[in-house]
C-alpha cells in the first residue's frame, strides 16, 4: 500500500476507475487483494487459501466514502487540507502542525477498517516500525494517535514523484544514477534491518523522492520483524508480483535477503528499462520467479559495467544463501563500483536449494481454483506435477515430501481440469461461447467470434445487388467478441450517466442520435469501467462476418425476412426492443433490422483481394453503415448492402466488438 496517492480496487469483478492523483503524489494502493491481472501499474497481491479480501474490500467501500467530510477540520495539533490520495486502508492527507508550523502529511484509519483487529494492527505496526528507524532514506513518523474513534498518524510530506512515476514517464537513468538510486535505497533498508525490520515491498511505486532529490522508502505497511509470523498465515504470499521474491512467491518466511531480491529486480529495471520477468498474468510472473534465470542485465542494455551486472546477478539469486546476506554487504559493493574500485561480490556456497515447489505451486492453485486463473493454472499444476517427480528422483532427502508434492499437484491439475469443463459448458449455449460482461447495472452478453476465413459482398447475379459489393475474402487470426444485441438505452444510461434525447424511449430499445465521437466516448468510459476490456466499433468486414454467421447468400438464415428482422413491411416506423426475433446461427439478434449500426470505417471503394484482420478506417468521410432498420426496403437489409452516414439518426444505433476481455471473462 502507497501512502501519497490512489486507491486499487480490490477484489471485485470489475473494479473502480482510477481516482484523482494530486500533487504529484504516486497511486496508492489498497491492501494486497486477491490476484488479479497483471497491469501496467501492478498492485500489491495476496495469493491466499481463503476470501479475507473480499472481506475486506466490504469494508472499505462503507470506509472511504466519508473521507471528503474530513477537510478543513482540526485533529489536535494538526489542521487537515486536501486528500493527497485513498486507498483500501484509509486516506492520505497534506495537513499542517500547527505548534510547528509545517507541512505534514496525515495517514488516517478509519473506524470501520479500526474494527478489524488485523486491519488495525498492521496500520500501527506500520507507525511503530517506521518511527524506530532514523534514516534520511526512510520516511519519518511524527505523531500517532486517534481523534473520535479513527486512527491516524503524521509523517514527513513529500511532494516529489515517486521512483516509479519517473519510469512511467519515460525516464531511463545511466548506469550511474541507477546505482546512485539503489544506493540511498540499500541504506534506508540497512537502517531498517538494524531494527530487523522485513519491508517485503520493495518496488519503484514505494521509494520517493524529496525536493532536494533524496530517495526515501516509504510504504511499510507489509511490514513485519524477523521471526514474527503472528499477522501472516502459511501460504500466503504478500508484496507485488513483478518484484516479489521466490520466498514471498512460495508463502515462504522471508528475512532482509527478501527485501535484497526484490531491490535487485527494481535495480534491473532502472538498467533495463523493465523488470526481468514479465507475462500476461500475475500467475506466470510468479512462477518466472522460482524457476526461471533473468537474462543478463548486459544483453538489455550492454552499457551496464560487469562490476554492475555481477551486483544485480547476486541480488537476483533464487536461494537466498547465495545473495547478499545483508544490505550492509551489498553497500560496501555499491560504494566500491561508485568510487571506481573492484568489488567483491557475496558468494556463498551455492546450495541446491530443496524448495518443494509443487507443493506450493499446488497449493496456490487450489487457493484460486475460482475465476479467470484457470486458464493458466492448467499449465502451472501440469509442470509442477513434473518438477516433483523430478525432485524426488533427484533429492533423495526430500523423497517422501516431494512425492506428496507430486501428488497434491496432480489433484490440483485434475481439480483444474474439471472447473474448466464445467466453465466452458457453463459459457457455452447452441449457438456457440458466450461472455456475459457485467459492470455495474451494465449488462451485455458477448458473443464469441473464433478465428477464421469467410467472404463478404455480393455476387453479380444477387437480388438487389449495388456495384460497391465487391466481393473480397476474409481472414481473422485472432479471436473476437462481439455483441449479441444492439446497445440499448438502458445500456448507454448505465455507462454514460445520461441519455441523449430519443426519439423512441425505452430501456429495451436500442440508442439512436448519436454520432461515432459519442460511441467513442461510450467505448472508453466502458473499457475504464471494466480493466482489460478493449472495445471499439467493428470493421465494416468484421461486421459482416459477423452478421452472415457463415453464410453465404443475401441472408443469414433460410427464414422469410418478416420473421428475422424489423423492416418497412412490420415495424410501423419505429424501432422496437432489441431480440424481438431469433438470433443468427451465431446468437447475433436484429442484423437484417430494427437500426442500422453504425461501422468503424470510412466508406471507400472495395477491391477483390483478401483482407486480413483489417482495422476500421477512421477520417473525416462518410462511414459506412450495416444492417437495414425499421423503414428500409428487403434489399436495404441484405448482409452486403453498404449504406453511408455523416450524422446522428433516429435510425441509426450500434454493436460493439471486443478485441480483448477482462481476464475474468476470457
Amino acid at each position: 500500500m502507497n501512502l501519497w496517492g490512489s486507491a486499487s480496487p480490490g477484489c471485485v469483478p470489475h473494479r473502480f476507475p482510477e481516482p484523482f492523483h494530486a500533487h504529484n503524489t504516486p497511486p496508492m494502493s489498497d491492501e494486497p487483494t486477491l490476484i488479479e491481472p497483471l497491469q501496467a501499474n501492478e498492485k500489491p497481491v495476496v495469493l491466499s487459501s481463503d476470501s479475507a479480501a473480499t472481506k475486506i474490500t466490504a469494508s472499505i467501500n462503507i470506509a472511504v466514502a466519508g473521507f471528503g467530510s474530513l477537510v478543513g477540520s482540526t485533529w489536535g495539533d494538526f489542521e487537515l487540507g486536501e486528500i493527497l490520495g485513498r486507498g483500501g486502508m484509509g486516506a492520505v492527507y497534506r495537513a499542517r502542525q500547527a505548534s510547528l508550523d509545517r507541512a505534514v502529511a496525515i495517514k488516517i484509519l478509519p473506524p470501520e477498517l479500526a474494527e478489524r483487529s488485523e486491519l488495525r494492527e498492521r496500520f500501527l505496526r506500520e507507525a511503530r516500525a517506521i518511527a524506530q528507524v532514523t534514516s534520511p532514506h526512510i520516511v519519518q513518523i511524527f505523531h500517532a494517535g486517534t481523534h473520535l474513534g479513527w486512527h491516524f498518524y503524521a509523517m514527513e510530506l513529500l511532494d516529489g514523484a515517486d521512483l516509479g512515476r519517473r519510469l512511467r514517464d519515460g525516464w531511463h537513468p545511466t548506469v550511474a544514477e541507477a546505482r546512485a538510486l539503489i544506493l540511498q535505497a540499500a541504506r534506508g533498508l540497512a537502517a531498517a534491518a538494524r531494527f530487523g525490520i522485513v519491508h517485503r515491498d520493495i518496488k519503484p511505486a514505494n521509494m520517493l523522492f524529496g525536493t532536494d532529490g533524496t530517495l526515501k522508502l516509504t510504504d511499510f505497511g507489509l511490514v513485519r520483524r524477523a521471526g514474527d509470523e503472528q499477522l501472516t498465515t502459511d501460504g500466503q504470499i504478500m508484496g507485488t508480483a513483478s518484484y516479489l521474491s521466490p520466498e514471498q512467491a512460495l508463502g515462504k518466511p522471508c528475512d532482509a535477503r527478501s527485501d535484497l531480491y526484490s531491490l535487485g529486480i527494481v535495480f534491473y529495471e532502472l538498467l533495463a528499462g523493465a523488470p526481468p520477468f514479465a507475462s500476461d498474468s500475475i500467475t506466470g510472473v510468479v512462477y518466472q520467479h522460482i524457476h526461471e534465470t533473468a537474462v543478463p542485465v548486459t544483453q538489455a542494455n550492454p552499457d551496464v559495467d560487469h562490476g554492475t551486472a555481477a551486483v544485480v546477478a547476486a541480488l537476483l539469486a533464487k536461494d537466498p544463501a547465495a545473495r547478499y546476506q545483508t544490505a550492509a554487504d551489498l553497500l560496501t559493493d555499491l560504494e566500491a563500483l561508485s568510487a571506481g574500485r573492484s568489488t567483491r561480490v557475496f558468494r556463498a556456497k551455492r546450495h541446491r536449494p530443496v524448495w518443494i515447489v509443487p507443493a506450493s505451486i499446488a497449493v496456490v492453485v487450489l487457493a484460486l481454483g475460482a475465476g479467470w486463473w484457470w486458464q493458466r493454472s492448467a499449465a502451472v499444476a501440469a509442470t509442477a506435477a513434473a518438477q516433483a517427480e523430478a525432485e524426488a528422483k533427484h533429492a533423495g532427502q526430500a523423497l517422501a515430501a516431494a512425492q506428496a508434492a507430486a501428488q497434491q499437484a496432480r489433484e490440483a491439475q485434475a481439480r483444474i481440469e474439471q472447473e474448466r469443463q464445467a466453465r466452458e459448458a457453463a459459457r457455452r449455449d447452441a449457438y456457440g461461447r458466450f461472455a456475459d460482461l457485467e459492470v455495474g447495472e451494465f449488462r451485455l452478453r458477448l458473443r464469441e467470434l473464433p478465428p477464421g476465413q469467410a467472404r463478404i459482398g455480393s455476387p453479380p447475379d444477387e437480388e438487389g445487388r449495388s456495384r460497391d459489393e465487391i466481393q473480397a475474402g476474409l481472414h481473422i487470426t485472432t479471436r473476437q467478441w462481439i455483441g449479441a444485441t444492439e446497445i440499448t438505452q438502458a445500456q448507454w444510461r448505465a455507462v454514460m450517466g445520461v441519455l441523449p434525447e430519443q426519439a423512441h424511449s425505452g430501456d429495451n430499445l436500442p440508442i439512436t442520435g448519436i454520432d461515432r465521437t459519442q460511441i467513442a466516448s461510450f467505448c472508453a468510459r466502458l473499457t475504464q469501467l471494466a480493466p482489460g476490456l478493449d472495445i471499439r466499433l467493428p470493421s465494416e468486414a468484421e461486421w459482416e462476418r459477423a452478421a452472415r454467421a457463415g453464410s453465404a447468400g443475401a441472408w443469414s438464415g433460410d427464414r422469410p425476412l418478416a420473421t428475422q428482422a424489423w423492416y418497412a413491411a412490420n415495424a410501423g416506423k419505429r424501432p422496437h426492443p432489441v431480440g424481438s426475433f431469433p438470433p443468427n446461427a451465431w446468437g447475433l439478434f436484429d442484423v437484417h433490422g430494427n437500426v442500422a449500426e453504425w461501422t468503424g470505417d470510412i466508406y471507400r471503394p472495395r477491391e477483390a483481394t483478401v483482407l486480413t484482420d483489417p482495422q476500421p478506417v477512421s477520417g473525416d468521410g462518410k462511414a459506412v453503415v450495416k444492417g437495414g432498420a425499421y423503414d428500409d426496403d428487403p434489399e436495404d437489409c441484405r448482409l452486403a448492402y453498404r449504406e453511408t452516414a455523416r450524422a446522428a439518426s433516429k435510425r441509426l444505433g450500434f454493436r460493439v466488438l471486443a478485441t480483448q476481455l477482462p481476464p475474468e471473462l476470457r
